[in-house]
């Protein structure tokens, strides 16, 4: 559902969609050439160019992740002198708690921005980026279909 109102000065626009399900394109699968698209295409989308982004995506917690919490999904560990972060993000976990892992990959994204910034961990902060984290996620996979099906039209 998609409503405007119009007062003085001031125009809100509100759009409603119950039960949107952030869906993976056909065919995209997150492994490390992906992983790297992703890392470049929000790098350049939130000026982080400069920044050394190291991912793991395995099940295993890394040795610098110490919660042993079986509910997270991954985690992401900035060092914003070095403009350094190490991401990890559990395949399993997600597959597990039915999480997209692409979104999952973006939450743990989102977290350099914030860390960037000194905003203190938060459950706020953690729903924030949650909601950011679909957005992103919608984005990269709306430039991503398009991609694959030109790639597609391209080789038939």
């Amino acid at each position: 559902m998609f409503s405007t109102t119009t007062s003085q000065n001031k125009i809100e626009v509100s759009f409603i969609q119950k039960g949107y399900e952030l869906k993976t394109p056909k065919n995209l699968v997150l492994d490390a050439d992906e992983c790297v698209k992703i890392i470049t295409w929000f790098s350049d989308k939130m000026g982080l160019q400069d920044w050394a982004i190291t991912v793991l995506l395995q099940d295993k917690e890394p040795e610098w992740f110490c919660p042993n919490d079986p509910s997270m999904l991954g985690a992401c560990l900035p060092v914003v002198l070095a403009k350094e972060s190490n991401i990890w993000v559990s395949p399993q976990r997600c597959r597990e708690l039915n999480n997209n892992i692409f979104r999952t990959f973006f939450h743990e994204l989102i977290h350099i921005i914030f860390a960037e910034k000194q905003v203190a961990d938060s459950e706020d902060l953690e729903f924030t980026i949650d909601k950011l984290s679909a957005v992103f996620c919608g984005l990269y996979f709306t430039e991503r279909t398009a991609e694959l099906a030109e790639t597609e039209g391209n080789n038939r």
